[in-house]
């Protein structure tokens, strides 16, 4: 292939609209749910907003202190999609020079957000042993075990998702995975459905709106 005779496609499979439709209607459901959850419970920054309130309770057990907590985190974040979206504009680009550079820059934007959700990982984990130990009176008195509970299920499937998202790049357009519309749903769409799902059922609103 030459860079004067190569297209840019936006698939590299057939994609099912039957597919498409159903989980345009799942996640519909949640997705109604978390406006709702939002709306009525002031719950603007979920996770993030969650992990802050825990470490209310007992901030000097924390790795990074609770009014940079939201910050670093949410950055990285932001910056992993900053990342990826030059990436996925250059992959547009007319020749596979700009094809290959933009592949690379939102591999590293998915290595970046791995990286970022890994040390948030790591930081809950801190938090959880450390008020183990010494619980505070505060502690005592909101149920942060099932919620951190939650969120350690929640991040396994994000990190998971992250982790096929790098793998399926790096395999290249021709790979075994981006030419399978199949994985996208299994390791993608279906996860990101359950964390969803899972944070309407336990939702962060419930731990922080006792510590306001």
């Amino acid at each position: 292939m030459t860079d004067s005779t190569w297209t840019f496609r936006y698939f590299h499979y057939a994609p099912s609209l039957a597919a498409a439709v159903i989980f345009i209607l799942l996640f519909s459901v949640p997705t109604g749910m978390h406006g709702y959850q939002m709306l009525r419970q002031r719950a603007w920054l979920m996770i993030p907003f969650f992990l802050g309130g825990c470490l209310t309770a007992g901030e000097r057990y924390s790795l990074v202190r609770r009014t940079w907590l939201t910050k670093i985190f949410v950055g990285g974040d932001v910056l992993s999609f900053l990342v990826q979206s030059s990436g996925g504009g250059i992959m547009a680009g007319r020749t596979q020079k700009l094809l290959d550079l933009g592949q690379n820059i939102v591999i590293g934007g998915l290595i970046v957000q791995i990286l970022s959700f890994g040390f948030f990982l790591i930081a809950a984990v801190i938090f959880h042993i450390r008020i183990n130990r010494h619980p505070t009176n505060q502690s005592r008195e909101v149920p942060w075990r099932r919620h951190i509970k939650t969120l350690y299920a929640a991040s396994i499937l994000i990190l998971a998702r992250s982790i096929f998202r790098v793998v399926e790049y790096l395999q290249g357009f021709s790979g075994y995975l981006l030419s399978h519309e199949v994985f996208l749903y299994i390791f993608d769409a279906i996860l990101m459905l359950a964390v969803m799902i899972l944070l309407n059922v336990v939702h962060p609103s419930e731990i922080t709106k006792l510590l306001v």
